[in-house]
């Protein structure tokens, strides 16, 4: 259960979970706002790998590869989990074990949308995991990300 050390958002896309599902990890790089990526004006494309093991990655226009986390579990079109590597300072987490986690829940919501649960727990496990919660909650944070997201939901839905 999330503590006090998470994000938490739970919204609608106007998508049937599968197409949702697919547009978060398969089409990221469609809707993922560069200003939210480490590369910021050199990004070039993030991709997930959506199998245990698999790395979320990002790449600049440089070649240059950041491997923001690995997937844990998933379970298509329902539900995946994703150890988060970003820090509160935007580096990267060099021990997995300490790196917070990403659990992502899509349900369906009538005949033609998605419930989404979005949750990002498990920052006390970070040095100044308060900090990093308060940025995760503001502009180039989760909000900014996850608008962007049901923004190309809405436009694909029509």
């Amino acid at each position: 259960m999330p503590g006090e050390d998470a994000f938490i958002e739970t919204f609608t896309l106007p998508l049937v979970p599968e197409d949702a599902f697919s547009l978060f990890i398969d089409e990221a790089s469609v809707w993922w706002p560069s200003a939210c990526t480490l590369s910021d004006d050199t990004f070039d494309r993030m991709a997930i790998d959506p199998s245990p093991g698999g790395r979320c990655v990002e790449f600049d226009h440089h070649g240059n590869m950041f491997v923001w986390g690995r997937v844990l579990e998933v379970e298509r079109p329902t539900r995946i989990a994703i150890s988060w590597h970003i820090t509160a300072d935007l580096g990267l987490q060099a021990n997995a074990v300490d790196a917070s986690r990403l659990r992502i829940r899509f349900e369906p919501q009538g005949t033609t949308g998605s419930a989404i649960t979005f949750v990002h727990q498990g920052l006390k496990n970070q040095a100044d995991w308060q900090a990093h919660l308060e940025r995760l909650s503001g502009a180039r944070g989760w909000p900014s990300i996850l608008g962007a997201l049901q923004a190309e939901a809405a436009r694909r839905a029509g």
